[in-house]
């Protein structure tokens, strides 16, 4: 029967015909090609050859321990396990994994395309190292290196690493960075894809551990020349840094890196971290703009630090901040940076302000032209909050061998302090040499009374941690400090000069000399759990002395001074000696009142104003706490001559003492009448009252104080005799 279809349709025939036999030829031809190579599978040739190529192409040495398994269904499986590549020439480990699963689609094999479904790896360890000379263990396996490109294009649907460990030895910078137990999750790889990255571990560094957690999209584009990460988020849990419970959070909007052009792009990142540290609260963040970065140059645009540390009334806050940072090869610099700081630290309350153009080459970082202020503001013991104080000066810090030094202008009001400094870091020390033209301390502390008032119940001082008092002792200060003049409670000095050090635990201020009141002193005070302070005054002018330094004038004349000071701040302990020459005693002319009375004859003492002259008078003062015991107190002039002891209970303000006066001299000091009645008399004293207002009781009579008029003199008062009182003149002290 013949076939009454016309030419198109038997066409169309045709092709159905060779669609059908294609559909079942081609299942038929791959169970073909999978059998033929299921028969002809040969694992040991193909390690060999993996051998055999990895020798002869970088010379490292690749050992496969296990077998290379095969599977088909229901896709293309290898499974390895047991792999080792060494290091450059041969030497060392670079690389362990202990088994690797890859899952292949076949189809793709038949254009050049191997896609695998999926690839797992697990146990991989790699061991970079970086040499002092730049070079890395990784060189010869870096892309470009070796041959052209493969006409093989590999991708793969997920990459999965479970249980692995990276280390990165860095002899440049001196890191031994250890990566344990990382997972790492991806989707899709290959020459234009995109997905999630997951991937976390444990990083090491020292004593440091750092739980590390990173999770970000991404995009591949190897023909473009990109990698690009959006979304980065990267957490840090542990401790390291002097840091413990450390917590970190870095976040980044954007990173494109260009690993061909050498060229990345940074945009909007941020770091916060917080934790304790030497038992402190401590929190700091970093952020920045942008960031671009080519070949050996880069610049970064609004680059914000902050850090700051709390604790019990101490809270300071850091701020370093740049509107551009430029970089090349090793060198980088700032045309503008300012650093602030403020907070409360001591019972201070501090702001401040410095800037400066930054650079920093061949290890040198240099801040040639600081300007900034700072101010103290509301402690109890000031009158009002310190003036501004103006900051200038220069800065150089070699940074390979932590160094620095600078120089440094302070400028507060018509003070100026000017000085060197230097320091490094180990061992910790600072040096320095300053002088400072003047300086009225008066002008901006409270007057004593205020300041004892404000005192009276100071707060509890903070208790240094003992990490801080390790530390501390630690450092080493050595330096000289000038000061021009120097006014303290009205005190004033000229020309003062001293060497301070501090030295494992011990401060020590020696020699400690000036000039004062047309004398001089010299002395030391040294800190070391308890004070000790001894002071040497030299032909010191004692009227003006006394005047500023207790309020009114207590003697005239010259006098030598020795101070010695010990014992803990609160309980001080010592011993002061007076040596004093051809001076008065203001107030009262004892001789001339003596030469106006009568012993024998009752009635009023008169009151005779003035000076009760001598020509030396000596005085050696114990000083517990609480107490002054006068040991010995000697008046000589050529009228009389005083010897007493006292005892002043400073606490409960008593004074108490006794001695004896002595009538000397001549008929021409005393006159004939005077010398008959006084002459070889030795007349019983008596002390009382309290130290802020004392009191003398002299017996006239040389006998028993019943069988006398007592005659009683009172500082700032008058003569009193039988109860009645003459009062001096209002301008007497």
């Amino acid at each position: 029967m013949k076939d009454n279809l016309g030419p198109d349709a038997r066409e169309n025939k045709k092709v159905k015909r060779r669609v059908v036999w294609l559909a079942a030829g081609v299942p038929a031809l791959l169970l073909l090609v999978v059998l033929i190579a299921a028969y002809s599978f040969d694992g040991e040739a193909l390690k060999q050859r993996a051998i055999d190529r990895v020798r002869a192409e970088t010379g490292r040495e690749l050992h496969i321990n296990g077998p290379l398994e095969l599977q088909f269904f229901p896709r293309l499986a290898l499974e390895l396990g047991g792999l080792h590549l060494s290091g450059p020439g041969g030497q060392g480990e670079f690389l362990a994994l202990g088994q690797t699963t890859g899952a292949v689609d076949v189809l793709p094999l038949l254009w050049g395309k191997v896609v695998l479904n999926r690839l797992e790896l697990r146990d991989l360890e790699i061991r970079a190292i970086r040499h002092a000379d730049g070079s890395t263990n990784f060189d010869d396996l870096l892309p470009g290196r070796q041959g052209g490109d493969s006409p093989v294009v590999v991708e793969m649907e997920k990459l999965v690493l479970l249980n692995g460990r990276f280390s990165w030895q860095d002899q440049q910078l001196g890191l031994d960075l250890q990566l344990e137990d990382v997972f790492l999750r991806t989707g899709h790889l290959g020459r234009l894809s995109q997905g999630k990255l997951e991937m976390g571990g444990l990083l090491k560094e020292g004593d440091a551990q750092l739980n590390l957690r990173l999770d970000s999209l991404y995009r591949l584009d190897l023909e473009g020349d990109l990698l690009q990460l959006d979304g980065v988020s990267v957490g840090l849990r542990g401790q390291g840094a002097g840091l413990q419970q450390a917590r970190a959070e870095l976040g980044l909007r954007r990173l494109r890196l260009h690993p061909e052009a050498g060229e990345s792009q940074l945009e909007q990142g941020s770091i916060q971290v917080e934790g304790l540290w030497q038992g402190a609260h401590l929190e700091g963040g970093l952020s920045l703009g942008n960031l671009a970065w080519k070949g050996q140059a880069g610049r970064m645009e609004q680059l914000a630090l902050r850090l700051a540390r709390g604790g019990k009334d101490q809270e300071l806050k850091f701020l370093l901040d740049m509107d551009s940072l430029e970089a090349a090869s090793q060198a980088w610099q700032s045309p503008q940076a300012r650093f602030s700081w403020s907070g409360h630290w001591q019972g201070l309350a501090l702001q401040g302000q410095l800037s400066s153009p930054l650079s920093f080459a061949g290890g040198q970082l240099k801040a040639g032209t600081l300007a900034g202020s700072g101010q103290v503001l509301h402690p109890e013991w000031l009158r009002q909050p310190f003036p501004e104080i103006s900051i200038s000066g220069a800065l150089q810090a070699d940074v390979g061998s932590r160094r620095a030094q600078g120089h440094l202008v302070l400028a507060l009001d018509d003070s100026t302090l000017d000085g060197d400094w230097q320091f490094q870091a180990e061992p910790p020390r600072l040096g320095f040499q300053a002088t400072l033209d003047q300086l009225n301390l008066d002008r901006y502390l409270l007057p004593a009374a205020l300041a004892e008032k404000a005192a009276s119940q100071p707060a509890e001082p903070p208790q240094a941690a003992p990490a801080e008092a390790r530390e501390a002792a630690g450092w080493e200060l050595d330096g000289r400090l000038g000061i021009g003049r120097l006014q303290y409670r009205q005190l004033k000095l000229e020309r003062l000069e001293s060497r301070i050090r501090w030295r494992q635990g011990r401060f020590e201020a020696a020699p400690l000399s000036a000039r004062l009141y047309q004398g001089k002193t010299r002395g030391s005070l040294t800190w070391e759990g308890q004070f000790l302070w001894r002071q040497e005054l030299s032909n010191v002018a004692l009227a003006p002395l006394s005047q500023d330094g207790v309020g009114r004038e207590l003697l005239s004349g010259r006098g030598n001074l020795q101070l010695a000071l010990q014992g803990p701040s609160a309980g001080l302990r010592g011993e002061l000696l007076l040596q004093a020459r051809n001076g008065h005693i203001p107030g009262v002319d004892l001789v001339g009142a003596l030469k106006q009375t009568d012993p024998e004859a009752a009635g009023l003492l008169p009151v005779v104003a003035g000076n009760t002259r001598y020509s030396e008078l000596k005085a050696q003062i114990r000083l517990t706490p609480g107490l002054a015991e006068f040991r010995s107190l000697s008046l000589k002039s050529p009228s009389l001559r005083l010897e007493a002891t006292a005892r002043a209970d400073l606490f409960g303000n008593r004074l108490e003492g006794e001695g004896v006066v002595q009538i000397v001299g001549s008929p021409r000091e005393w006159g004939h009448t005077g010398w008959k009645h006084w002459q070889g008399r030795r007349l019983p004293l008596v002390l009382s009252g309290s130290p802020e207002a004392p009191a003398w009781t002299l017996n006239l009579t040389g006998s028993g104080a019943s069988k006398s008029v007592p005659v009683h003199l009172a500082a700032g008062g008058g003569w009193n005799l039988g109860g009645r009182k003459l009062w001096l003149p209002e301008w007497l002290p």
